[in-house]
């Protein structure tokens, strides 16, 4: 019966995998229900487990979106410098919280986080759609593509503060915080669909480990989770994952229009978002 569950746990990593890939999200939302609820691993492992998948969705699709040209460095330069501190203390927060409070408020941040991500993001796609009937951009309009590719004239405070939720939420949630910092940077850095994805790539597959470094520190290391699958099984997951994500994501930048990421990327918060509503009401019951 543990085959499986494990089989249907790799098909469900695989296809979050691909699908995450070309809009800025390393999976993580995702990754924690399918660990813990499917192979019924503790919380804490789920955490770690998601993380160092979170990792390798991060590394296929930042080679991915880097080789086409679509990450702003001036922007990942100032996100990392707060996602990096911003995961350390996250995740010493998080170990503090199930250690002495409850999952109810992990998972209560969780909703309150991606409940805010979607109506901003409905609202800016809202914005764009009437922008282009306004100005008539049909070319654009055809393409669903408003990418402006720069920083250059956009203050980044606000994707600054977008970045350091993310690591936050790395470090408490054992997520990559990609649906904040893709939505910020849409709407206040003035990147594309494609570019705030790649950007978020950058910043997570850099921020992440030191979340991951800080979780395995405070839960005992290796030792916590390597009873749970072997070295080699775990090398060649994290190696096919990120061959999934850059696969994924190189066929999406090429070939998917950004209307249809950004309609993909609100489905998919929209599936997570449900997913922990029910849980949350779970542990309420």
């Amino acid at each position: 019966m543990m085959l499986v569950e494990t089989i249907i746990a790799l098909l469900l990593i695989f296809t979050v995998a691909l699908l995450f890939s070309p809009i800025g999200l390393g999976g993580g939302i995702l990754f924690v229900p399918i660990l813990h609820y499917v192979l019924g691993w503790t919380l804490e492992e789920a955490m770690i487990g998601s993380l160092s998948l979170v990792w390798m969705v991060s590394l296929g699709s930042m080679v991915a979106h880097h080789q086409q040209g679509k990450e702003d460095a001036r922007a990942a330069k100032v996100g990392l410098s707060v996602y990096v501190p911003a995961a350390v203390l996250g995740s010493m927060i998080g170990y503090f919280l199930l250690e002495n409070v409850s999952e109810l408020f992990v998972k209560a941040s969780v909703i309150f986080l991606m409940s805010f991500v979607l109506l901003n993001t409905l609202e800016q796609m809202k914005m764009e759609k009437t922008h282009i009937n306004s100005t008539q951009m049909e070319s654009k309009a055809q393409k669903g593509n408003l990418e402006t590719d720069t920083t250059e004239n956009h203050p980044l405070a606000r994707y600054e503060v977008g970045c350091g939720i993310g690591g936050l939420s790395a470090g408490i949630l054992g997520i990559g915080g990609g649906a904040v910092m893709v939505m910020l940077g849409r709407s206040y850095a003035g990147l594309g669909s494609h570019t705030a994805a790649g950007t978020s790539y950058s910043v997570e597959f850099i921020g992440v480990p030191a979340a991951l470094a800080v979780h395995l520190w405070t839960n005992g290391g290796f030792s916590t989770i390597s009873h749970l699958a072997s070295p080699f099984a775990v090398a060649l997951v994290c190696a096919s994952v990120a061959a999934v994500a850059w696969t994924g994501a190189t066929t999406a930048i090429k070939l998917v229009p950004s209307r249809l990421i950004n309609t993909s990327f609100v489905l998919i918060v929209s599936v997570g978002l449900l997913r922990y509503i029910y849980d949350f009401s779970s542990l309420l019951l």
